[in-house]
């Protein structure tokens, strides 16, 4: 699977964590990630959400690799949730 294929899976299971209200997604915070596995087109994945405050946003970390070596360096992408709700992509 190519990289861009990769950002677009993660894309779209980071979408309905962005689309959230910013109150509903503060129950995230100081919690343990959220850690899953998928099978999209024949290949295991391993996916990891993260949820952290950074000054009044919160930022959202999708993290996905397929095992072997790429669990070491996972694929990342980013998230930040404004207090007003707007939410803002940070490959």
């Amino acid at each position: 699977m190519k990289k861009q294929d990769i950002l677009n899976i993660l894309d779209s299971e980071l979408a309905p964590y962005a689309d959230k209200p910013y109150n509903e997604l503060l129950k995230y915070i100081d919690k343990e990630p959220i850690t899953y596995a998928k099978e999209i087109n024949n290949k295991k994945l391993q996916f990891e959400i993260s949820f952290f405050e950074d000054d009044e946003d919160i930022v959202v970390i999708g993290a996905v690799d397929g095992g072997g070596w790429r669990s070491f360096f996972p694929i990342t992408m980013t998230q930040i949730v404004k207090p007003k709700g707007e939410a803002h992509d940070n490959r």
